[in-house]
């Protein structure tokens, strides 16, 4: 073979690809509104469970400067001693219901499920009592008593959220993370 038809061919197999790629647009637009029908609802449920404390947080923002720092420093404490601790534990149940279905043991799903509604309600007792005691907490950690005292009074108003973010730790993880819609809506309640 020639250079020339070498550069020929390769002209043909470039028209060629050419010719494929001229409806890659309506493939990556279609591609697109399929990812966002199915991560759409799972992004709305981030979004409103991480709302949450920011809401709680604006709102007393205008009650002024002092339960203002008072709602940042609890909102911090309650997200480190109770949100993320919960989040870790029912973490878990992604793997342990991961492995119950690969191995096709479909009646453990319903026993890990039951366990880890029980180990995290349980759970939120002692994180409750933790977040009940804040101020006390706080002000042996040499953080300023004004500042500390609201943030106890923060979190105790926060302790019923805590127990709703068991619930909703579940749902997301096993029960409804297939069935987005209510799973929104239960994040939104």
């Amino acid at each position: 073979m020639t250079t020339t038809q070498v550069r020929i061919q390769d002209m043909e197999v470039e028209g060629e690809e050419r010719s494929e790629n001229d409806g890659w647009k309506p493939k990556y637009v279609k591609e697109a509104k399929k990812q966002l029908k199915l991560g759409g609802p799972l992004i709305a449920v981030s979004l409103l469970q991480y709302s949450l404390q920011i809401v709680s947080v604006m709102f007393t923002g205008h009650l002024g400067e002092l339960p203002l720092s008072g709602a940042s420093l609890g909102s911090s404490f309650a997200s480190v001693t109770g949100f993320y601790v919960l989040l870790g534990m029912g973490s878990a149940l992604e793997t342990l219901c991961g492995q119950a279905y690969g191995a096709k043991q479909y009646h453990m799903l319903g026993v890990h499920t039951q366990r880890a509604i029980l180990t995290l309600l349980a759970l939120g007792i002692p994180l409750a009592i933790i977040w009940y005691n804040t101020s006390t907490i706080l002000i042996l950690l040499r953080q300023n008593h004004e500042i500390a005292t609201e943030a106890g009074v923060f979190n105790r108003w926060m302790i019923p959220s805590l127990f709703a973010y068991d619930c909703l730790q579940l749902v997301r993880k096993l029960g409804l993370g297939f069935q987005k819609k209510p799973c929104m809506i239960f994040s939104a309640s």
